[in-house]
């Protein structure tokens, strides 16, 4: 009988270790997240204080390179109809 305890109690250590261990992961991918979750959030807030004229400029910009990009395709008839 003792032979069982024993094995039961070497069982038990090693499940509390792996449960710490675990734990121990799942906090360090917590961090991880809220890190992720600060550094999207700045950029919505830099993205959503942008002023009207400032989002107007950067599409543009950003049309104007795309469209050039477009034109020198190889479907030159369906953009240059459009």
């Amino acid at each position: 009988m003792t032979s069982v305890n024993d094995s039961l109690i070497l069982v038990s250590k090693e499940l509390a270790t792996s449960v710490d261990s675990l734990k121990n992961e799942v906090g360090k991918v917590d961090s991880v997240i809220v890190k992720t979750e600060k550094a999207y959030e700045k950029d919505f807030i830099d993205i959503t204080n942008q002023s009207i004229a400032a989002d107007a400029r950067f599409f543009s910009e950003y049309l104007s390179k795309d469209s050039a990009r477009f034109n020198d395709s190889n479907n030159s008839s369906t953009t240059e109809a459009h």
